[in-house]
């Protein structure tokens, strides 16, 4: 028997990797071994029949396909809405979906699927998940992970009602809040793209107004686009207002870990929340890469947010002080809130600008250092670690700085 002859007779279990990694291929390597190709495709015919019906409970299908998609085997979108493709619980589809097959496979597991990760949807077929061709509503009564890329697409109907997860991340798919409805008990992790047709959707349907939403989320990521922005001249004021909204309806939920904004926010504005919001009381995780603080802002986030481990933020070029408090009078407050706060910060990553000075850097960490006890990695975008550790053995030659030398070395050599 030849190669190619028992690699169609494997069962999925076996061959599930290679034919995934080749379905992942250029599609010039098809072509340039077209034997491969064949035999692909027909395992895909012989063990749907053979080992689908024992296999499907955990089988994963990905396709990731040329764009625009030619599909070298006209057969696939057929074969997905035969009958040995079902009870399916993850499905992945890479680039543009266009034939409507790829959208029964998805309706037809709509009962058993727990994971959906869709790419280019247009706005038709995103509509096309809701309804069956008969014009009945499909329910997903499982699905816990919903993941748009680069989607745009109604009804009270509660499609979602064991959703955990909701991404998209190049704009919201529906023109409703479809995906927001009905899963107020279940919803653990938002990460959604601003913009201003979504905007507009969630102050019409009241999607961050209505504070039951979001009573057990866990972690919320937002993604601001400037370009975007500024092409639309949409103002950054409704943006500010638009996250701080987003931020109240998050405070309803009593375990929000993580926060994360991607794109450029106004240190006001995040500091004018963390000191309104009580979500901060739980969180442990604030990820604000293109955030600037200063050093007195990155103590009152401790302050308010008495559970947190890591930090990343953009630094201020300013040389750190408190209040006014600068020298031995700053060293010595520091360690008087030893305890205070910071009971369990760990990790500070820094992004600076290419006039920041070291020694800035260093002091921060330094005066971290004494109040935080379990503080021992500073991360700073264009300083390496022994360089960081040697720029903080020059502020111990400091003398209101060298009587806490056991606690910053504690940091050094950590």
């Amino acid at each position: 028997m030849s190669t190619y002859s028992t690699f169609q007779t494997l069962p999925w279990s076996i061959i599930g990797s290679v034919v995934v990694s080749h379905l992942n291929t250029n599609r010039s390597d098809y072509e340039s071994n077209p034997r491969l190709a064949s035999a692909i495709i027909h395992c895909y015919h012989a063990w749907r029949s053979a080992f689908m019906s024992k296999t499907c409970a955990n089988l994963e299908i990905k396709f990731s396909l040329v764009h625009p998609p030619v599909y070298l085997f006209p057969s696939w979108p057929l074969a997905l809405t035969q009958p040995g493709f079902s009870d399916i619980t993850h499905i992945s589809f890479g680039s543009a979906v266009q034939n409507t097959r790829f959208i029964e496979c998805i309706r037809q597991n709509s009962k058993s699927l727990r994971k959906l990760k869709v790419s280019d949807f247009n706005k038709g077929n995103a509509e096309l998940l809701l309804y069956n061709s008969q014009g009945e509503p499909v329910v997903y009564p499982r699905l816990e992970s919903i993941v748009y890329r680069g989607t745009r697409s109604v009804g009270r109907i509660v499609h979602f009602p064991k959703l955990q997860l909701l991404e998209f991340d190049s704009g919201y798919p529906f023109d409703d809040d479809v995906l927001f409805r009905g899963n107020s008990d279940t919803l653990e992790k938002l990460s959604i793209s601003i913009d201003s047709e979504f905007m507009d959707i969630a102050t019409r349907y009241c999607i961050f107004a209505d504070t039951t939403r979001f009573a057990r989320l866990q972690s919320i990521g937002e993604k601001f686009d400037t370009v975007t922005h500024a092409r639309t001249l949409t103002p950054l004021s409704d943006v500010d207002a638009f996250l701080s909204q987003t931020m109240a309806a998050a405070t309803t939920s009593s375990s929000i870990a993580r926060f994360e904004f991607r794109g450029k926010l106004p240190g006001s504005t995040f500091m004018s929340a963390a000191r309104t919001y009580s979500m901060f009381s739980t969180i442990q995780i604030i990820h604000i890469a293109d955030c600037t603080l200063d050093f007195a802002d990155i103590v009152t986030v401790l302050q308010r947010a008495p559970h947190l481990r890591s930090l990343n933020c953009e630094l201020s070029n300013d040389a750190p002080a408190i209040d006014g408090k600068s020298g031995t009078e700053l060293v010595n407050y520091m360690y008087a809130s030893n305890g205070v706060f910071g009971k369990y910060f760990q990790n500070l990553g820094l992004h600076v600008d290419a006039g920041f000075r070291k020694e800035n850097v260093a002091e921060i960490a330094a005066l971290l250092a004494i109040a935080c006890r379990q503080f021992t990695r500073c991360k700073v975008g264009r300083i390496y670690r022994d360089e960081l550790n040697s720029e903080v053995n020059k502020v111990l030659e400091a003398d209101h700085y060298c009587r806490y030398a056991g606690l910053i070395l504690w940091f050094v050599n950590g």
